[in-house]
């Protein structure tokens, strides 16, 4: 989120890449940051869109009207129009997986589906949950056709790296979001790693924090500010897009024409992988190759609540004992003639909460200060239950590590002590 990285970036001094602002500036300028559905952990469907141009929406598209979409706009032009949009790189899912991984609001072998609530049967199973499953079992060997063009020596060994990321990447059936993030990373929609929209985000969980990590609330706490309060206000109950399935993308690529050259340019080549939109199973939450969970139809609960209710109490993230109230609202669909294309005054899903009634009188006590101080948490889902199961597990829950220091600065340090 652009504010997490506002906070970092004023308080750190000039000579660091920051504002200068000093460290007391948020909670001297600041009284409150209300965040309404934002994606603290960004969206997952960002993902399947920057690698194939898919997500649930475009899963839908079958029979007649879904070959003429592709035929007009496919998979390759949405994926490379997509590639070039900034936003969506920066809203690619935060926390690795310690966060995404476990699993603890995605329906599995040792819980059962109570609508879109997770609740464990057995003992919490040890084991990672795939982010991308890929459902066909043959190796996919890269097509010497798919990847052959024109182009000097620089363009050929950048066409056959990519087809070497490709192949090691569609090795394997399961990946974990960590897995995804560093495929992504070096494929880069087909550019490679030079995409310019990468040299802006940070997509290694380890790297050290630089303002490419200052946007990542999951590595970056919060400024000292113990007078500031936040508010985090989001939607519930809403299916929401949080895992996919896969397959190989074994149709020939585009032929190329005499007004369009096949060059070593990915515009040339479709997608390698492809949302697989006949996987479905009603039970466990799964539908046309897309795995839901709990949210508000565009961004996860695990993304909007982990960080208010969990690590945002902490002190490795929040460092000043900031004050954090978050409150939930059911999505409620109602319609009304008098507002036909909204979901009525309950309604909570990622756009309509603006129209919210009950979120709309929160945000008001906030910013006319009247009644505010009477507002406390308001929790209506899982989230407390997931969080639980998060920190529970031998490899979940956030941490933020220390840098590792010079032995020849600690040394210097024993003396400055004295």
């Amino acid at each position: 989120p652009l504010i997490v990285y506002f906070f970092k970036w004023v308080t750190t001094n000039e000579a660091d890449g920051g504002g200068g602002g000093g460290q007391d500036w948020v909670d001297e300028h600041v009284h409150a940051f209300v965040n309404i559905a934002g994606p603290m952990l960004g969206v997952p469907k960002a993902t399947p869109a920057l690698l194939s141009g898919e997500m649930r929406d475009t899963s839908l598209f079958v029979g007649v009207f879904g070959s003429m979409i592709e035929e007009f706009f496919g998979r390759r032009l949405r994926k490379d129009l997509w590639n070039t949009w900034g936003s969506l790189w920066a809203m690619l899912p935060k926390g690795g997986d310690q966060i995404w991984g476990i699993g603890a609001d995605l329906c599995n072998s040792t819980s059962s589906c109570d609508g879109l609530w997770c609740k464990s049967t057995e003992s919490q199973s040890t084991s990672m949950v795939p982010f991308l499953q890929l459902t066909d079992t043959e190796t996919l060997h890269t097509r010497e056709e798919r990847f052959h063009c024109e182009g000097d020596k620089k363009e050929q060994r950048q066409a056959k790296y990519l087809s070497h990321q490709i192949d090691e990447f569609s090795r394997r059936t399961n990946h974990s979001i960590e897995d995804t993030l560093l495929f992504l990373e070096k494929w880069g929609g087909g550019h490679g790693p030079s995409l310019g929209n990468l040299q802006h985000n940070s997509l290694d969980q380890d790297e050290r924090p630089s303002p490419r990590t200052w946007s990542d609330p999951s590595r970056t706490p919060l400024p000292r500010a113990p007078k500031l309060k936040i508010y985090c206000l989001y939607g519930v109950g809403l299916p929401t897009e949080r895992a996919y399935f896969y397959q190989r993308n074994t149709l020939n690529a585009k032929q190329a024409t005499d007004e369009q050259p096949k060059r070593c340019n990915n515009s040339h080549f479709d997608p390698p992988l492809i949302m697989n939109s006949s996987v479905s199973d009603a039970e466990s939450n799964i539908s046309y190759g897309v795995k839901f969970s709990d949210g508000d139809g565009s961004v996860p609960l695990l993304s909007m609540g982990y960080i208010c209710v969990d690590a945002w109490k902490r002190k490795e993230l929040n460092p000043s004992g900031s004050k954090v109230i978050t409150r939930e609202y059911y999505h409620s669909q109602e319609f009304h003639l008098g507002d036909p294309m909204r979901g009525g005054p309950h309604a909570a899903d990622h756009v309509d909460i603006l129209g919210n009634v009950d979120m709309t009188e929160d945000f008001l006590r906030v910013v006319s200060d009247h009644g505010v101080k009477k507002m406390k948490s308001n929790i209506v889902s899982d989230i407390m239950n997931i969080t639980e199961r998060i920190n529970a597990h031998p490899n979940g829950g956030l941490y933020v590590k220390k840098a590792k220091q010079n032995p020849f600065e600690t040394f210097l340090g024993l003396f400055n002590k004295n």
